[in-house]
């Protein structure tokens, strides 16, 4: 018989919390007690409750407190930031492994805020657990503003369809392709003229060539025929009802919308180079049509 002497490990006391958008639901075993309870998802009763839960692990010899949870999205970051600054671990669970769990401890299928933690004690005793990734404040920072950058691109392809869909009904005769429509040339002619056929015709030929080229100078004169030959045909059909005035209007004002949107998200990011900067139309249209790559973006955004 062969005997291994091992040295002693650290005790480390699981914590498991089902997270809610108000409340978190924890559950631990402290030595042959289990202790269950609840507490609001906010600040102060969170760093309360890790505190209490930390005095009670030091009373029983524990080394170390893990605080477990599932991954909400939004919910979880401030219980597992406050864990992180009193100095306990931090992990996560999959979803799905605690439904499993639960369904094989408690022949439940629906969930329980009550039942949650327990199963996801459970998982954390079979070593089923994510790694918490906690980056320094740089690459946090590149990750937030990649999700704005995922964001606002999101929000382009909402603004894109949404033309397409108001051209097709307020200029349906226009047929550019989407490297002029989404390019110089669409630009000016949204800009100056909201892509409305009525506006085109009133200012007259010479007045159009002269307000897009102003703005897109490398826009061939036979693309600008074709597209006054479009509205003369476009305004012959054209209905002066009060839907057809809402499409143009919103026709025209799609681009302050995304403006508006993408100068939020950039004047609320710490470490923007420009806070405070409003971005014009044409700023946001450089910057997302076509799309640049992600390292440019970065590199215009981050200080």
């Amino acid at each position: 018989m062969n005997f291994t002497t091992t040295g002693q490990s650290m005790r480390v006391l699981n914590v498991a919390f089902d997270v809610s958008s108000e409340m978190l639901n924890w559950s631990m075993h402290l030595g042959p007690a289990q202790v269950d309870d609840q507490c609001s998802n906010q600040t102060q009763s969170i760093e309360k409750t890790l505190r209490q839960i930390k005095h009670l692990a030091d009373k029983q010899g524990y080394g170390e407190v893990r605080v477990i949870c599932e991954s909400t999205g939004i919910y979880h970051r401030n219980l597992l930031r406050i864990a992180g600054n009193l100095g306990m671990r931090t992990n996560l669970v999959h979803g799905e492994v605690v439904s499993k769990y639960r369904t094989i401890q408690f022949a439940d299928h629906g969930k329980t805020d009550i039942k949650d933690p327990q199963a996801i004690l459970t998982v954390a005793q079979v070593g089923r657990l994510i790694k918490h990734r906690q980056l320094d404040s740089r690459y946090g920072q590149l990750r937030e503003m990649h999700r704005l950058v995922l964001r606002a691109e999101r929000r382009a392809r909402a603004c894109k369809s949404e033309v397409h869909s108001d051209l097709r009904s307020s200029f349906p005769d226009l047929r550019l392709d989407r490297s002029l429509l989404y390019g110089p040339t669409g630009r000016a002619l949204i800009e100056k003229f909201g892509a409305n056929p009525q506006k085109i015709i009133a200012s007259g030929y010479d007045s159009f060539v002269k307000q897009i080229k102003s703005q897109s100078k490398h826009t061939k004169r036979a693309t600008l025929q074709r597209i006054w030959d479009w509205a003369e045909a476009s305004l012959s059909q054209a209905q002066a009802t009060t839907v057809a005035k809402i499409q143009l209007s919103r026709s025209s004002s799609w681009s302050r919308r995304c403006n508006r949107f993408t100068t939020s998200c950039v004047s609320e990011t710490p470490g923007c180079r420009e806070p405070k900067r409003e971005w014009s139309v044409s700023d946001f249209c450089r910057a997302w049509w076509p799309r640049p790559d992600r390292r440019m973006i970065f590199k215009r955004l981050l200080s």
